[in-house]
């Protein structure tokens, strides 16, 4: 049975639009443009107006109950527990996920690409079995047909393999920051920027890394 990836709510008091992002299910790109299918609609968006990536790692924490033991399992369980009893315990679970908001011109509110839904076949001419491959592959298309844009550091980190060091509790709290982070594009780096006369390959990650760690520390 296919998960079905569910809306959120996001606060208006924090002085973000209470429309969602544009949730996006499948897309091709094109040679000046890239489709995106949003719920029964497909966008069409000109490179050229893509203004801003921004990639974030969300870790959302949550509490679950321990599965309930059965068997050894469960007299070991209560044998070792503090008092005896046979009450099941709560535990935290982490779900991590990434995400890619993009920001088009005369727009607000971002699309959003969940890498844990997207149909990478209808992007990549080639995919593989891990998620998070796809995803960092589907980055460096964006990368390469969008040079004009603008893009965060998590985007550098992906594509470099370097590590991640900025992690975000919501989807609301990774919208905030990148909605703020988009009125500052003037002062922030391009594509354009990273590729070298444009001849960088980005699957040459040392390169990558070396001339992202170049232009960031110009900041």
């Amino acid at each position: 049975m296919e998960k079905e990836e569910k809306d959120f709510e996001l606060s208006t008091e924090e002085g973000i639009s209470n429309k969602v992002p544009f949730r996006v299910k499948s897309g091709k790109f094109l040679d000046d443009s890239v489709e995106l299918e949003i719920s029964d609609d497909v966008k069409n968006v000109n490179y050229s107006d893509i203004e801003y990536m921004c990639a974030g790692v969300i870790k959302d924490k949550t509490i679950s109950a321990t599965p309930p033991k059965t068997g050894i399992g469960k007299m070991l369980n209560t044998l070792f527990s503090k008092d005896g009893s046979k009450e099941e315990e709560n535990s935290h679970v982490i779900k991590t996920f990434y995400l890619l908001d993009i920001y088009v011109k005369d727009q607000t509110v971002p699309f959003r690409i969940n890498g844990g839904f997207v149909n990478y076949k209808s992007f990549l001419n080639k995919i593989g079995y891990i998620s998070l491959e796809n995803f960092k592959m589907l980055l460096k298309e964006f990368a390469y047909r969008a040079k004009d844009s603008r893009f965060n550091k998590t985007i550098c980190s992906f594509i470099s393999k370097s590590p991640i060091k900025k992690f975000y509790i919501s989807e609301l709290e990774f919208l905030i920051e990148a909605s703020e982070e988009r009125k500052k594009i003037e002062a922030q780096h391009s594509w354009n920027d990273l590729f070298e006369n444009g001849n960088l390959n980005l699957d040459e990650e040392n390169k990558v890394a070396n001339k992202i760690e170049e232009i960031m520390s110009e900041e």
